[in-house]
């Protein structure tokens, strides 16, 4: 070994001269570990040498900061390093109760994710960077790291706004079946309802959260969540903004993937076929039974119940009057005993515009014929006309 490399080493030795029972202090340890080129020399990879590199600019900005080396690297009291003889202490011998908090998540069971995973090794970001709202694209990004399939794009309204960690416990991560989950359908109003405390009060009374209390778990069909939960409503990975073009649409499909027998017959009324064709002032699903106080028809607080369903109405129509709001906006036209006037009515219109269309089209086939052989008499008349004038 000579030159530099060399030099260093020597500087190294009359700065930390090895002390029996003396740690060597982190000014000196920087020395060796804070120079890539000279670990690249005495590593046989890349990855290792960077795995050895801690410059104490690294360090000082970390949560570590007031820490020697000594205190996590055990057996590096002289120098050179002897073989063997050395370890490295576990993040358990300070942090014990998150270490006991996350040996209970599926990161310890599930996976090879430990600590230094998700919150490095020397760059140890301190708990206000780990809060701080531009840390948040950041943090996020690590766990998309191992989580490809859940990242929030940039049209999720999520999106670089709440940390991963504020919907799924950070230690205690486990899946979104499991009880214990904060993403678990029972649950959700709560871990939602941290930030959207007003809307959480409002679901937890109505017909939706008693569906959800009698379930064991999410149900999810197609790659959709089925269970009336926050989620299951708003997506997770991404939630769209209620402020985007097509929320109300997106929300409506949500509600028909549950409620399949209203979903045929919404699609055939007027609101249905105008939502179709992209308006967004027609009502929709949210628009009439509303979004978080959803209750049955027959009861007194539903805003489609008897007492309430004019109100409902006039905030599209003002001035709809009781026969007005008597429409059935969810009439199926094929049951002749729920509404015979419908069934008869669409029966009706089902005929007289087979009659029309059959009649028209019956008369369209004779007129072509008989124009076709109007034409083809022409043609022979002129024909013979030409060949008895040549003759």
């Amino acid at each position: 070994m000579t030159g530099r490399p060399l030099l260093i080493l020597v500087l190294g030795w009359a700065l930390c001269p090895p002390v029996a029972g003396q740690a060597v202090p982190r000014q000196g340890c920087d020395l060796c570990h804070g120079e890539l080129e000279l670990l690249r020399q005495h590593t046989a990879t890349l990855e290792e040498a960077m795995a050895l590199l801690a410059p104490a600019t690294t360090l000082l900005a970390s949560a570590h900061r007031g820490m020697s080396c000594a205190e996590c690297h055990s057996g590096f009291d002289r120098f050179p390093h002897r073989e063997g003889g050395f370890g490295t202490r576990t993040c358990r011998s300070c942090h014990e109760a998150a270490e006991e908090t996350w040996a209970s998540g599926a990161h310890a069971t599930e996976s090879e994710a430990g600590c230094t995973a998700c919150h490095g090794v020397h760059a140890v970001a301190s708990l206000e960077r780990l809060r701080a709202a531009d840390a948040i694209p950041e943090r996020n990004a690590v766990c998309a790291t191992c989580h490809l399939e859940a990242p929030s794009g940039t049209g999720d309204a999520h999106a670089d706004r709440v940390l991963c960690t504020s919907c799924h416990n950070p230690h205690a991560t486990l899946p979104v079946a499991d009880p214990g989950s904060w993403m678990h359908a029972r649950r959700q109003a709560s871990t939602c309802g941290a930030c959207h405390d007003e809307t959480s009060l409002e679901w937890t009374d109505d017909a939706h959260a008693a569906a959800v209390s009698g379930q064991q778990g999410i149900e999810i069909v197609d790659g959709h969540i089925r269970t009336p939960s926050c989620a299951g409503c708003h997506g997770a990975h991404p939630i769209l903004p209620k402020a985007a073009p097509d929320f109300a649409t997106h929300v409506t499909e949500r509600c028909q993937a549950c409620h399949e027998d209203y979903s045929e017959s919404f699609a055939d009324s007027y609101h249905g076929k105008a939502a179709t064709l992209g308006s967004d002032q027609v009502a929709q699903c949210a628009g009439c039974h509303g979004a978080h106080s959803v209750y049955p028809a027959r009861d007194a607080r539903s805003s489609v119940s008897e007492d309430n369903l004019l109100e409902t109405c006039r905030s599209c129509h003002p001035e709809a009057g009781a026969k007005f709001a008597g429409f059935r906006p969810h009439a199926h036209p094929n049951d002749p005993n729920e509404l015979p006037q419908i069934y008869w009515t669409n029966r009706f219109m089902i005929w007289l515009l087979m009659g029309v269309f059959g009649l028209f089209g019956l008369h369209s086939i004779l007129w072509v014929g008989r124009s076709a052989a109007q034409v083809i008499g022409r043609a022979d008349a002129d024909h013979d006309a030409k060949r008895g004038s040549v003759s």
